[in-house]
């Protein structure tokens, strides 16, 4: 596990991202801020690899924005899971 860590640092440190995130919510409508740790990558496998080895976070693709650039997937991880 101790190699996995470290790979995954090292992909987080090239590829990731923090956010903190301004968010209401639906009854209350009050405002509250969420923390989310986010990888993004045009290699679905790695992607898939870190979300069912450290069992946690959601996979989902993302189309570009832009003509001509590679579709992304976003390994992401929200509040008490980041």
């Amino acid at each position: 596990m101790k190699d996995f860590a470290a790979y995954a640092a090292g992909l987080f440190d090239g590829e990731g991202c923090v956010l903190i995130v301004k968010e209401r919510r639906p009854k209350t409508l009050n405002w509250y801020y969420r923390l989310v740790v986010t990888i993004a990558m045009s290699h679905k496998p790695t992607i898939e690899w870190l979300a069912s080895t450290f069992k946690l976070g959601i996979v989902s693709p993302r189309q570009p924005r832009q003509v001509g650039y590679k579709k992304q997937f976003h390994f992401q991880c929200k509040a008490n899971k980041a």
